[in-house]
This record gives structure tokens, sequence and C-alpha cells, in this order.
């Protein structure tokens, strides 16, 4: 297999006007090479919705495999594969034999969505500059699309460290928390019956099973907490985010409640769903009444509100941020399909991508969050969140009911987005859900695997079967989360979707058993 440096040759260069019309672009596309990346700038008179650079390669080795990256969350479908024109790979494309490896991608924060197709002699790049499921409307402004990067690895280098160090070419600046995060979560035993006592004991369950931890944990109230639940937001005349006093009847006591467990409080919020009491030209437009209402982060004022609602979450106490759903609020489908939903989806400010309305977004959370407190992005797009917010869920939902659930979102995600860890953010791969449906040996196992993996953990265990073996499991795990120093990487992640064979920095291998 022989390396291909795309920064040294000339791509053939088109690109699509209205999703139907192609014409050649090297008119309106720019590339320099600019301290090491390909830099690719756009300048379009009128609507556009896509450039694709397309290079000619040489032959792979039959062996090849190739792996690329999910858009926001992956939904348990990594893993390598060969070469196939019609698969999407997001932001990178990693190759390997399992001797030689190389690999090409774009830098994190880049201005568009990237997606990468392979076959046997061809590599291409599909630079989305679309608004929403629209084109944009540039009108002459040049847009800096993105920055590409390419790299091969060294001799003797593994495919896992290569890859992890692709990721940091790739980041060069992640914003990492400044202690590991650890701790428990209410989503997986309480979803959205989760009450002022159930926190208040699980605050109890975690403060007992890190007693003499220095690093203190986080206790996070998931969903639940709201005036009311998500699928009845639209019919609401008053604001949705604000405790709902028959379950919550003082949430910044309840903070302080957690905070004098010597833990520190943490919180989930969906930033982008408004209410009837939210003025209509707020919305998405074209939201259809019997869907809930989104807010359109393109609108000066949909982030002022933005702004004070994280701002509010922090003067009840909460160091820790957990917001969710705005990738599916904005585009209205989940994962790699959002990209590619049928409707016409757009923005109110159609000037601007959809990579840089999402940007600004996400920075006006940083901005409001301050350096005092986590930011956690769920159903955020990973390549735009690196170098913003500290942890990233790396997957969908884990379970606390089906087995095979947490193999496929929690162990397949953990394992092929491992190098991303700590390159790009912390890695939360979700949690340990116990409601006594899936046997605790199962779920000692995902304990364990978290605990040894230097990535974030965090348990949802209901506390009122928090046995005592139980409880000492928890004990040894949260001990090992707490300092993060064991860093255990998948063995068999080439060969196996659910990679069951890790080991540790200092040799020692830990087998799992995860088929289901």
């Amino acid at each position: 297999m022989k390396f291909f440096d795309i920064l040294e040759s000339t791509p053939q260069v088109c690109a699509k006007l209205d999703n139907t019309r192609t014409i050649p672009a090297d008119n309106i596309v720019t590339l320099n090479v600019t301290n090491g990346a390909l830099s690719v700038n756009i300048t379009a008179p009128a609507e556009l919705s896509n450039v694709s650079l397309v290079w000619s390669l040489p032959s792979f080795a039959q062996d090849t495999l190739v792996l690329g990256d999910a858009f926001e969350r992956a939904y348990g479908n990594l893993r390598w594969q060969s070469p196939n024109a019609n698969r999407k790979m997001f932001w990178y494309a990693i190759f390997s034999d399992k001797t030689q490896s190389m690999a090409y991608g774009v830098k994190t924060g880049c201005n568009t969505i990237c997606i990468w197709y392979a076959d046997e002699n061809t590599l291409t790049l599909e630079i989305d500059c679309r608004n929403g499921t629209m084109p944009v409307l540039l009108n002459g402004r040049t847009l800096h699309a993105c920055d590409i990067v390419c790299a091969e690895s060294d001799q003797n280098e593994s495919v896992f460290a290569f890859s992890q160090r692709f990721c940091r070419i790739m980041c060069p600046s992640p914003r990492l928390p400044k202690k590991p995060v650890y701790g428990t979560n209410t989503w997986y035993y309480a979803f959205t019956n989760t009450n002022e006592q159930l926190v208040r004991m699980d605050a109890d369950l975690l403060a007992e099973c890190t007693q003499g931890l220095e690093n203190r944990p986080y206790m996070v109230i998931d969903d639940g907490w709201e005036s009311v639940h998500m699928v009845k937001y639209r019919f609401l005349k008053e604001p949705v985010w604000i405790p709902n006093k028959r379950k919550f009847s003082d949430i910044k006591a309840l903070a302080d409640y957690i905070r004098s467990k010597d833990e520190i409080p943490g919180i989930w919020i969906r930033l982008l769903m408004g209410s009837l009491d939210n003025p209509r030209s707020w919305r998405m437009p074209g939201s259809p009444f019997f869907e809930n209402i989104s807010l359109d982060p393109s609108l000066p004022e949909v982030l002022d509100h933005v702004s004070a609602m994280i701002k509010r979450l922090k003067d009840w106490g909460f160091r820790l941020i957990k917001h969710d759903f705005s990738t599916y609020d904005m585009l209205r489908r989940y994962g790699d399909e959002a990209t590619a939903n049928p409707r016409k989806i757009h923005f109110h400010d159609r000037t601007r991508t959809t990579a840089e309305i999402v940007l600004s977004f996400y920075e006006t959370i940083r901005r409001a969050a301050g350096d005092d407190c986590i930011i956690i992005g769920c159903n955020t797009i990973s390549h735009l969140s690196a170098g913003l917010f500290e942890l990233q869920r790396i997957a969908d939902d884990t379970s606390p009911e089906r087995w095979n659930r947490v193999v496929d979102m929690g162990v397949n995600c953990l394992g092929f987005r491992q190098c991303q860890h700590n390159t790009f953010y912390a890695d939360d791969a979700d949690c340990v859900g116990h409601t006594g449906q899936i046997p605790w040996e199962n779920n000692r196992q995902w304990l364990h695997l978290l605990s040894v993996s230097g990535t974030p953990l965090f348990t949802s265990i209901d506390p009122r079967l928090a046995t005592d073996d139980i409880k000492s499991d928890l004990r040894a795990a949260y001990t090992l989360a707490s300092e993060q120093k064991v860093v255990a990487l998948p063995l068999d992640w080439f060969e196996n979707n659910h990679p069951e064979h890790w080991q540790t920095q200092d040799g020692q291998v830990f087998d799992y058993k995860f088929r289901y």
C-alpha cells in the first residue's frame, strides 16, 4: 500500500449548485497548502450545495480496510470495512492493512460538513456547504470551508497509535477537563420520573461509594426535572425550562444538598426546545405544529436566550451542563441520516452554512458556561464539538433493559472512538444503567471496561437496588475513574465490531464476553 499525499496533487473539482445541477468548480474553489494542510476556500456568487474534490489513487492492497467516523454520535455501526464508493465516512478515512496505515481528514472546527468516500482507485471528499438541506446563499462571500490533512504511519506504529496520532493532527487544541470526570446520572433508572427524593438517595449512594476519594464526583440530574415532559412542550404557553414544582420544590437547595455531599451538581437540558411562550419568529422555518417547537440558532435573539438559560443553571449551582437533542432539533433526523433528510429545512439566516451556524451556537454555550463549568455535548456534531466541549457523548443511548444495546452503542463506539479520547475531547461512552433487568454480571463487565478505559465513567444505578456487592463494584470502579491513570485500548478492534480484548499501558489484558 503506497501513501498518496493529496497535499501534493491536484484533484478534480466540481460543485452542485442546487442539489441537482453539477458544474466544474475550478473558478470558485481555491486550494492552498498552508502549515501542512490543504486549505479549501470557496467563493460562490449565488446558491451552492456542495463541492467535491476527487483524487485518483494507487490501487490498495487486497486486505486493506478503511475506518471512517460518524456525523454526531455513533449508532453501533463503526467498524473496519473494505473500501466502498457508496459508504459515507464523516470527517476522516483511515486505511490500514495492519502493517501500514494512512489517513485523510479535515481539521476540527471546520465551516462545512465533510464526508469521505473511497473505492479501489478513487478518494472523494464531499464538502457539504448547505444551509440545513437547502443551498447556502454565499452571495459572493469567500467561505473557508475546511483544512485537509493527511499522514502515514511510522515503522512499527500500531493501527491504534497511528489513529490516535492522526486525531491529534486534526485537533491540535482540544478542550479537556482539568480533572477526570466521573459520577452518576438519574436517567437510566428514573427516566422522566426522577424527583427530589430519588436525587437525594442517589447523591447519598454516590457519597458512600466515593468516600475518601480526593477527586470528587459529579451528580447529574437528567431529563425529568423540567416543567413538563418533552412530548407536551409544543402545547405549553409558559416557559419549559423551569423546575417541576411537584417533583422539585427547590432545585437550588437540591444543588446545595449535592454539594454538601462533597459532589459537584450537574444537570441536563434541551437548549433548542421551545414552547408557545417563545416568540413565533424564533422557530425554525417551516416547523409543522404537530412537531416539537425547535428554536433557530441562526438568530441572535435565540443565542441570547440560550446564554440566559445556561447562566440560570449556573445560578442554581450546577457546574456540569449536559445539553442534548440540538442536532435533531435543527435537522430533524438522527445520526448520519441528518445530512440526507429529504425535507426542505433551512435556517432564517440563509447566508451561512449549517456548520457555521452550529459553531456559533456551540461557541455561545461555551462563553455562557465559562471556565468553571464542564460541558457535555449529546446529539452534538463530533468534529464541531472538539475544542469547545470537555466531554462528548460518543454514542446513542445504552440501556438498563437490553444488553445488546449496551454492547452495540457502548462497547462498539468506545472501541472505535477511543482514539478520539483526550485528542478531540474526553469520550463519554454513556452510562452503566441498572434496574435489575440486565443481570449484574453483564453490567459489571461494562462497568469494569469503562473504569479501566481511562474515559469518563457515569453510572445510573437505582439506589434502591444497590446491594453490598454492587456497592463494592462501584467503589472499585469509581476509584479507578477518579484518577483515570489506567488506559485500556482495544486489541481486537480490527477483527471484532465489539472489541472484547483490551490492554492497559502496562501490558495487562482484560478479556470480556460481550456477544449477545
